[in-house]
Parts: C-alpha cells; sequence; structure tokens
C-alpha cells in the first residue's frame, strides 16, 4: 500500500519533509521523494528514509539536500511489507529551504 501525492519541485536545493503519524502498534513504514515515471520510465528516487511509528502521535522533522528540479515528482509512504496495523499520517508539507 502506499499514500501517494503528486509534488512540484520548483528548484534545485534543499527540502524540509515536515509530519506527523501514529500506528495502532510498533511498525515501519518508509517516505520517498521521486520523480514519477509512468510517463517516461525513468523511476528516480531523490531521498528515501524509513520510519518507526508507535501508538503515540510522533512529529518527524527532515532535511534533504540537492533534490532536483522536477515538475513530475511525487512524495509517497510506503506501507506494505511491514505489518497490516493501521496508520495515521497527519499535517504533511515539504517545502525549500536555505
Amino acid at each position: 500500500l502506499q499514500a501517494r501525492a503528486a509534488v512540484k519541485i520548483p528548484e534545485f536545493g534543499n527540502y524540509l519533509l515536515k509530519f506527523r503519524a501514529r500506528s495502532t502498534t510498533f511498525r515501519e513504514i518508509t517516505f520517498n521523494l521521486g520523480h514519477n515515471g509512468s510517463s517516461d520510465n525513468n523511476w528516480v528516487s531523490y531521498a528515501r528514509q524509513v520510519f518507526f511509528l508507535n501508538p503515540e502521535w510522533t512529529h518527524y522533522q527532515l532535511e534533504f539536500h540537492g533534490i532536483p528540479a522536477d515538475a513530475n515528482a511525487f512524495l509517497d509512504f510506503n506501507l506494505g511489507n511491514a505489518g497490516t496495523a493501521p496508520v495515521t499520517i497527519d499535517g504533511v508539507s515539504l517545502r525549500l529551504i536555505d
């Protein structure tokens, strides 16, 4: 399972990802920011990170450096292969930083 959203990365630079998440049990999820290769078959990952969730709301904040401009990018949370416990993700933001 994936929670996925199309995003436009307007310029090369450093980006800050923020979100909060929880699960009913302890489990992991994987975040990915990459090029959407559905039209050109060029699937490229710019940033990937594994997170470990628990039943308490936890705030996550990560910086990714050297992300290329990409008008056809996607942001996704991969939930498969780590169990079937429900996951809640809220307050997701991705923004360019200095």
